[in-house]
């Protein structure tokens, strides 16, 4: 059985040419497929699809995330890593970092936004979101993927969102923002703790 190896870079869908005969059947695990006149095609691959497939009497290994030569790739837009950016508590005066990871075949942009609210109301009257722009740049900018806040106060509390274009369409994910004063963080603090104190309790009366 002949071997062939190849590399893809995430969410590209890619299609590969099967030489089977007879009742030969085409194997992968886990991944969206179809079948096309003895092809196989993976639709919006992801780093996890990497491994051996068989492909009628080939041996198909794919790997990730170099340039794939002997596929057919569709282009793509951005596909952002599963929770990115993650929700976030902070005390007033800290400082907050939100992470947003971007795969993208094409040179792609990101722009981190603050949703925020006019005349009381988070929408526009077409239903489209009011934002405020804090960052944006290319990947070619240092650190473009991370949005820092510095000394938070409680107006910065809120809905933040990541938002990754390219030529071929966008992508964006987002996530809550919470600053607590120093006297409810205090409360919460010692909430945490009294919590740790009864479970060790309820650990050593089961003993």
């Amino acid at each position: 059985m002949e071997k062939k190896l190849y590399a893809v870079l995430a969410g590209d869908t890619v299609k590969f040419r099967c030489p089977a005969m007879g009742k030969e059947s085409i194997e992968t695990g886990g991944i969206k497929l179809r079948h096309q006149h003895w092809s196989l095609v993976m639709e919006s691959v992801v780093p996890s699809d990497r491994g051996l497939h068989l492909c009628g009497r080939e041996q198909i290994w794919l790997h990730y995330p170099q340039l794939c030569p002997g596929c057919e790739r569709s282009p793509q837009r951005p596909i952002l890593q599963a929770g990115l950016p993650s929700n976030t508590t902070a005390v007033v005066g800290s400082d907050v970092q939100f992470h947003c990871k971007v795969y993208s075949d094409a040179q792609f942009y990101i722009q981190w936004l603050k949703h925020i609210e006019i005349n009381g109301s988070r929408y526009g009257p077409d239903g489209t979101p009011y934002v405020q722009v804090l960052k944006s740049g290319s990947l070619n900018m240092s650190e473009v993927e991370v949005l820092y806040l510095s000394k938070v106060t409680m107006e910065d509390a809120g809905e933040y969102t990541c938002l990754a274009g390219n030529s071929f369409g966008f992508a964006h994910q987002s996530a809550w923002l919470t600053v607590l004063s120093g006297k409810f963080y205090f409360f919460f603090f010692c909430l945490h703790m009294l919590s740790k104190v009864n479970t060790t309790r309820s650990a050593i009366f089961l003993r």
